[in-house]
């Protein structure tokens, strides 16, 4: 029976070691796993720029669809108790999303990792 169990390329390791926790190593994970914050980090401030009152534009509709979407979605399952959790909600499902997503475009997906 052959078996042959791979995991994501290390792209650099350091000389130096940390006590407890050895070499500081770079995964192909996790820069993706970068890519997809600076991602989602540019998104957010795309989407942030130039909010009006009046007369929104399409971009500021999609923000405001996405606030409320994830609004209601921890409203209606954690009650309007715990409705300060709704930008950790937000933005843990986001990335997680993205980095399940990523796989789609040839990257290694950083949530794949234990």
């Amino acid at each position: 029976m052959n078996v042959e169990i791979t995991g994501p390329k290390i792209l650099w390791e350091s000389s130096w070691s940390v006590p407890l926790l050895g070499k500081f190593q770079l995964t192909e994970s996790l820069l993706n796993a970068w890519i997809i914050l600076a991602a989602i980090a540019l998104l957010c401030w795309w989407l942030g720029r130039g909010l009006t009152v009046d007369k929104i534009s399409k971009k500021q509709a999609v923000a405001e669809l996405l606030v409320t979407t994830c609004k209601n979605f921890v409203i209606g399952n954690m009650g309007q108790r715990y409705a300060h959790f709704v930008p950790f909600i937000g933005a843990l499902f986001s990335y997680s999303a993205l980095c399940s997503l990523s796989s789609l475009i040839g990257l290694y997906p950083a949530t794949s990792d234990l």
